[in-house]
C-alpha cells in the first residue's frame, strides 16, 4: 500500500491512488526501485527509534514504523517526489515547488518531526540515573 501511497496514479496532489498489492510491479516500476523506498521507509522510523531509545516499548516500536511506513512517509514522499503538491512542476502549489537535491529531504524530514513528537509524548528520562550517576534500570512505557 506504501508505494501506491507514493507513487500511485496523482489524486489532487494528496496521495497515489494505483498500483496496490503490488499490480504493475516489474512492469511500470522495476524491483529495486520498490526496494529504494522500503529501505527509505524504514530509514525514518529508525530515526524515531532513537530519539524514543530507553523509554518506549517494543510494541510501540511496532505501531509507529508501521503507521509511518505505510501511511505518514508514503503521502509525504507523494508530495516531494511522486507528483503531490510540492513536486517541481504543473502539480506546484502556486507554481512553487520543492527540489530534493540529495534525494533524502522526506526521509530524514519524517523520522526528525516524527522523532520530536515522540519524545515531547514520552518526556524526558526521569529516574535514569541515581544520585550516584550510575545507571538505573529503566523498562518501556
Amino acid at each position: 500500500a506504501g508505494w501506491a501511497f507514493a507513487y500511485g496514479d496523482d489524486a489532487g496532489s494528496f496521495i497515489g491512488t494505483s498500483g496496490f498489492v503490488g499490480l504493475g510491479l516489474g512492469v511500470d516500476f522495476a524491483y529495486h526501485a520498490w526496494f529504494f523506498q522500503f529501505c527509505f521507509a524504514a530509514t525514518a522510523a529508525t530515526i524515531v527509534s532513537g530519539a524514543v531509545a530507553e523509554r518506549a516499548t517494543f510494541e510501540a516500536y511496532l505501531s509507529y514504523s508501521f503507521f509511518l511506513s505505510i501511511w505518514v512517509y508514503p503521502v509525504i514522499v507523494h508530495w516531494v517526489w511522486g507528483g503531490g503538491w510540492l513536486t517541481l512542476g504543473p502539480n506546484s502549489f502556486r507554481g512553487v515547488g520543492a527540489l530534493d537535491f540529495a534525494g533524502d529531504g522526506p526521509v530524514h524530514m519524517i523520522g526528525g518531526v516524527a522523532g520530536a513528537i515522540g519524545s515531547k509524548l514520552i518526556g524526558p528520562r526521569i529516574g535514569r540515573f541515581d544520585s550516584d550517576r550510575k545507571p538505573v534500570q529503566m523498562p518501556g512505557h
